[in-house]
């Protein structure tokens, strides 16, 4: 019942670390898009 229990657990935060390791990509994406680093360009 406690492998069960501990099994389920890992999976939810394996799935939250998937969830905002995405947000944070997804983010870093839209603000190199967005806002181009002036540094890069000159």
């Amino acid at each position: 019942m406690l492998d069960l229990y501990l099994r389920q657990s890992i999976d939810n935060i394996l799935v939250f670390l998937e969830i905002v390791h995405v947000k944070f990509f997804a983010i870093s994406v839209l603000s190199y898009y967005l806002f181009p680093h002036n540094s890069v360009n000159s």
